[in-house]
């Protein structure tokens, strides 16, 4: 029973943690529209483009990120499941 809530709480954190991470991509890339046009003319205006532009590519990094280490979990434990089957 253990195990299957440690699985469970690690799924719901992990999934968590990326829908956080989608969020503020999504808040970057609409900042980074919205500024651009602003940027032309105003040296804060591309400051803050260049910020949302670097927020997306860390965050994109942070969800691929996650995405792999969450299949990794979810391997490991097929892996693990397996050998016990097969030390039966």
């Amino acid at each position: 029973m253990k195990a299957i809530y440690s699985t469970v709480n690690y799924t719901i954190s992990s999934l968590f943690k990326m829908f956080l991470l989608f969020i503020v991509a999504c808040f970057a890339i609409s900042m980074l529209i919205f500024s651009i046009n602003a940027a032309e003319q105003d040296l804060p205006m591309f400051i803050l483009c260049m910020l949302s532009g670097v927020a997306i590519i860390f965050s994109l990094w942070g969800l691929l990120n996650g995405f792999i280490k969450f299949c990794d979990y979810l391997l490991a434990k097929e892996e693990k499941r397996k050998w016990k089957q097969i030390n039966k």
